[in-house]
């Protein structure tokens, strides 16, 4: 029941300047080798990025996204969930939130990266039709770390 009234209530608005600090400490708080605010303030000064946050009926964050798009094919540079929603649904929704916003500005196919480590996003992905295209060696170098490449068709979301 709370889960459906967050979801019933979202708002999703551009991420701004104002929110980076807001969004490494979340940052901070769910990864191991989490973006900066550096890194987020080059990724929305990046003119082909959208950065997307999800805000509750009160404007407390619940979760953001950022997605690069080129000609017909995008990118989920980065997704986050707020910890009390994580494994209820939340992701799953801020995702297809993500992907719909990709398929509506032209995208046909959507590309990802993750933790080979990461179990739960993986569950995700592949639970959303998410197929393995590859590998990365050690591509995260705090700990060595391979990641696996992900790929979806966009054409058939509903």
């Amino acid at each position: 029941m709370q889960q459906q009234q967050t979801i019933s209530q979202l708002r999703f608005l551009p991420v701004e300047a104002t929110d980076l600090e807001h969004l490494a400490q979340l940052e901070q708080d769910l990864f191991e080798d989490p973006w900066s605010v550096e890194m987020m303030r080059t990724e929305l000064n990046n003119g082909m990025v959208t950065a997307v946050k999800a805000l509750d009926h009160a404007d407390r964050l619940l979760g953001y996204y950022f997605i690069q798009i080129v000609a017909e094919e995008a990118e989920l540079h980065n997704i986050a969930v707020v910890p009390h929603l994580q494994g209820q649904g939340f992701g799953r929704y801020l995702l297809l939130h993500a992907m719909r916003s990709c398929r509506d500005s032209g995208a046909g196919k959507i590309h990802l990266e993750v933790r080979e480590s990461n179990s739960a996003a993986r569950g995700l992905y592949e639970s959303m039709d998410f197929k393995i295209v590859g590998k990365r060696k050690q591509y995260y170098y705090m700990q060595a770390e391979d990641a696996i490449l992900y790929s979806r068709e966009l054409n058939e979301l509903v």
